[in-house]
């Protein structure tokens, strides 16, 4: 293999990549692939756990084939390199290769080809998704995965009737959020993608315009398709619960509020606790949202806003305020109380969120 390309570029791609490098007891881990091919240069890395990204890199094509490295090595030289034109060269014979930017010279000990799995799939399932929407629905998600029990440890597809249900949950909340997928009306899938793998995803997004997205049953594993880059993420075994039925159908009192106003009232009274849930007080009425916390050892602090609607009767309620203010809190949105040891509801378009709070009442 032997190849030039720019240094910004590789190592933009190189950045992408680390994402997913963790230690690992298997030998494979930690290392990069790179391989010349059809004039680019395609960069893989796998964490053999969950997730595989393959991105592709213009690039100049000498001479054809394929180079096994350490990924932590790679990725440390040529971010010290100068922004320039980086020529690379392997060596098979020795398993060698070689990166000239500048006035650099580096030479790293590689492995055979052989040593690297294949990765690819069998898809059952096509999927089209305007990738800002996406983007939209895993920022408005991905905060309430739960962090160690799968499946709850991923993010839900369940795509039906045209479509796309985003869901992520952990015991106290539900975040969900709907796609229209109206070009795709005869799938009905339900699937449920790694946290590590859709971090990687948002990240990739960007301005593309559609994510395709190919689900295999056959070998247990997702692609997403975003432009030149293809990640792949293995799908997390079990049902995902049921969560639809702790929706309150019946929400007395309702809010209608500007998210950022509700963002910053969460900001300023929650440096006034040193409890570890940081809990604050929720007191609705239509004179205005206040969000109140008083501790004994350092004092107490309010904050107070109108909101642009109001219906029901005053409502007051205690809450997790990291959770409280958890969600993207953008635009107008409505908070909504359904009465004493029911879910607090923060929802806007196509877009829900609910959370236990700790104790309410209601009432003047």
């Amino acid at each position: 293999m032997k190849v030039s390309v720019l240094q910004d570029r590789l190592a933009a791609a190189l950045k992408v990549c680390s994402k997913i490098i963790t230690k690992s007891h298997w030998e494979v881990a930690g290392k990069i692939k790179l391989e010349a091919k059809d004039a680019r240069l395609h960069v893989t890395v796998t964490n053999l756990n969950e997730t595989t990204i393959s991105m592709v890199v213009g690039a100049k094509i000498d001479v054809e084939g394929v180079a096994i490295v350490p990924a932590k090595t790679l990725i440390d030289s040529v971010a010290s390199m100068a922004p320039e034109r980086l020529d690379m060269a392997f060596e098979p014979r020795t398993a060698s290769l070689n990166l000239r930017c500048g006035n650099t010279v580096t030479n790293i000990k590689g492995f055979l080809p052989e040593e690297f799995p294949q990765v690819g799939i069998e898809g059952d399932t096509d999927l089209l998704i305007e990738g800002k929407y996406l983007l939209e629905a895993i920022q408005h998600t991905l905060f309430a995965v739960h962090s160690e029990r799968a499946p709850l440890s991923g993010v839900n597809f369940n795509v039906s009737e045209g479509t796309v249900g985003i869901t992520a949950l952990d015991g106290f909340r539900v975040a969900h959020t709907d796609l229209d997928c109206s070009n795709f009306t005869h799938l009905e899938e339900n699937f449920t993608v790694p946290v590590q793998t859709i971090e990687v995803i948002a990240s990739v997004l960007g301005p593309n315009p559609q994510v395709e997205v190919m689900v295999s049953r056959v070998n247990n594993h997702v692609l997403f398709t975003i432009g030149d880059t293809a990640v792949y993420g293995l799908l997390l075994d079990g049902n995902y619960p049921e969560w639809q039925n702790i929706v309150p159908t019946d929400i007395p009192t309702v809010a209608r509020i500007h998210g950022a106003e509700l963002e910053l009232a969460c900001k300023r009274v929650r440096v006034m606790t040193t409890q570890l849930d940081k809990t604050v007080n929720v007191v609705m009425e239509k004179e205005g949202i206040t969000l109140f916390c008083r501790e004994s050892e350092l004092g107490d602090a309010s904050d107070t806003f109108m909101p642009q609607e109001f219906k029901g009767e005053r409502a007051e309620f205690k809450i997790s305020v990291a959770y409280l203010a958890a969600p993207p809190l953008h635009g107008l949105i409505e908070l909504g109380y359904a009465g004493p040891k029911k879910p607090i509801v923060l929802s806007a378009e196509r877009w829900l969120y609910i959370v236990m709070p700790l104790s309410s009442n209601q009432g003047t």
